[in-house]
């Protein structure tokens, strides 16, 4: 069964691969911090998360001297992956997104089941706008990191912006149960109920978001814009 979900997982990154990205001149967009929606309320963007929690044990000084030799082979490996990933950061900070794609692929050729990996890749893709690649990384991230936060909050941002809101829902809802101390993910999942005019479970999320972060001003105008929403709604009726 391993080997049939590595062969998928290969054969999708493969056809990513290949496939011919639109070039993007001058300075690439970033995902907004703000958009108008056609119900002509102020959204703020989902937000996707760059930085990792740390997978990996790190070296600790017990005392030992000997460890096994898989064990010590399995931490050089790991060793390696992270100043990989950490190459590629430095080039997604100066926005050569090219340049980090090409690293992150010579690390799945080492390591094809890096989860680690496939998350970032999938972060490139969200910061060229091709949604539908970053979806399939993040789907592949999650096949050998079954519980990852992270990435479940990832993989909502590119299903919201292809439309997807229902599944976004899903994705955010899964990334909240795993870690619920993340005001923003809450505001995710209160733009993806609002995309769906659920403008009470919109405001239920995002109220959540305000108790983690009480001072927060963007949170507080997005509460007011669909409490307005909702009044406005009655009215017609």
């Amino acid at each position: 069964m391993e080997i049939i979900i590595l062969l998928i997982a290969l054969a999708v990154i493969f056809i990513i691969i290949a496939r011919k990205f639109p070039a993007v001149s001058g300075e690439l967009k970033n995902i907004p911090e703000g958009s108008e929606n056609g119900d002509g309320m102020i959204q703020q963007m989902n937000k996707f998360e760059a930085s990792e929690e740390d997978y990996f044990n790190k070296k600790r000084k017990t005392g030992k001297k000997m460890l096994s030799i898989r064990k010590e082979k399995t931490s050089k490996d790991e060793a390696s992956m992270d100043l990989l990933i950490e190459k590629a950061d430095k080039f997604m900070e100066k926005k050569e997104y090219g340049e980090a794609e090409r690293v992150l692929i010579g690390g799945l050729e080492i390591d094809p089941t890096n989860s680690k990996i496939y998350n970032k890749l999938g972060i490139i893709y969200l910061e060229q706008g091709v949604y539908s690649d970053a979806k399939e990384s993040f789907k592949i991230a999650l096949k050998y990191d079954k519980h990852n936060d992270l990435t479940y909050n990832n993989l909502g941002l590119s299903l919201f912006n292809q439309g997807r809101y229902v599944e976004a829902i899903d994705a955010y809802q899964k990334s909240i149960q795993l870690n619920s101390l993340v005001p923003h993910r809450y505001i995710n999942l209160g733009l993806a109920f609002a995309a769906l005019r659920r403008y009470d479970k919109a405001i239920d999320a995002y109220k959540k978001a305000l108790v983690l972060d009480k001072d927060n001003e963007d949170y507080q105008k997005l509460i007011r814009e669909v409490t307005d929403k909702i009044a406005e709604m009655k009215g017609i009726e």
